[in-house]
């Protein structure tokens, strides 16, 4: 049996995840992700980890995310989302293609 592929999250995020509230993740580009067992890591210094069951990956352009990522992803507008995810993506634009990933808890 192969490991589960690895994801890197901000640390930060994950009392969300473990709570349910986060329940997605949003990529810059199409991403080659497979539906099932993931593990989302940390990138920071703290032991962060927790195993996900991918249940959809979906790509769309950054203005077309729909209400109910907004909403996992703790933003209320697109505009909200835009400026999170520059944080991370400094040449993201609202027209670039993402790549939208729901998980549920493993």
């Amino acid at each position: 049996m192969s490991e589960a592929p690895i994801l890197k999250m901000h640390d930060s995020l994950f009392e969300r995840i473990r709570s349910g509230e986060k329940a997605t993740t949003i990529r810059m580009g199409r991403k080659d992700i497979s539906l099932g067992l993931l593990v989302l890591q940390g990138t920071g210094r703290k032991e962060c980890a927790v195993a996900v069951d991918v249940r959809s990956v979906s790509y769309m352009v950054l203005k077309d995310v729909p209400k109910h990522v907004l909403d996992s992803e703790g933003c209320g507008t697109i505009g909200e989302l835009f400026k999170l995810l520059r944080i991370h993506y400094y040449n993201l634009t609202e027209r670039d293609e993402v790549t939208v990933v729901r998980f549920d808890l493993a």
